[in-house]
């Protein structure tokens, strides 16, 4: 009886013993799916951004770092009418924060749709924008900005960072890019 007894405890002991190690392996994989989306979202979302900014024909950039306009160098055609103008907006609100992306069309439409938002499994604490423009020396010696034909200052790099989380864990994203049209050969 005493045998029973022993063999009931160590089974007892090695089944808590494994369906503890189960555990902490299902919660480990469930971990690294999240930070796989997480990941996987930022790479999405900068790509596009990347690609639009590389080819874009004027970038430009609040203040703050939080809105970003770019204009594409040849209009890009959607059904019948053509984007001027591609947007990402990034809006803190109590209820959470949200990347919008908007296109105006020719026609003054705008579409807009939401690329990150509070409601999504993958969720943005911070996005911004900073610019490095390109500069000359005028006729008397001083820095000045170089402008395009519109009169907006060329952007010579731009570095975007996102802060971007899934589950409690949050994970910087940094990219930097120069525009085409300001690469000399």
């Amino acid at each position: 009886m005493v045998e029973l007894l022993m063999a009931l405890a160590l089974t007892t002991f090695l089944l808590a013993a494994l369906s503890f190690g189960m555990h902490a392996s299902f919660k480990t994989y469930d971990k690294n799916g999240e930070s796989a989306e997480v990941t996987h979202t930022a790479r999405v979302v900068i790509t596009r951004m990347i690609s639009e900014i590389r080819t874009a024909d004027s970038i430009t950039v609040n203040p703050d770092g939080t809105h970003l306009t770019i204009v594409p160098p040849v209009p890009i055609v959607v059904s019948t009418s053509t984007v001027t103008k591609i947007e990402y907006e990034f809006v803190t609100a109590t209820t959470g924060n949200t990347l919008f992306y908007k296109q105006t069309l020719g026609d003054g439409t705008v579409t807009s749709n939401v690329l990150m938002g509070p409601t999504d499994n993958v969720a943005i604490d911070r996005f911004t924008v900073t610019t490095d423009l390109l500069t000359k020396l005028d006729s008397g010696g001083n820095i000045v900005n170089v402008q395009d034909s519109l009169g907006n200052n060329i952007v010579r790099n731009a570095t975007v960072s996102l802060l971007i989380g899934c589950g409690g864990e949050v994970q910087p994203h940094r990219v930097s890019v120069a525009p085409r049209r300001v690469q000399i050969f």
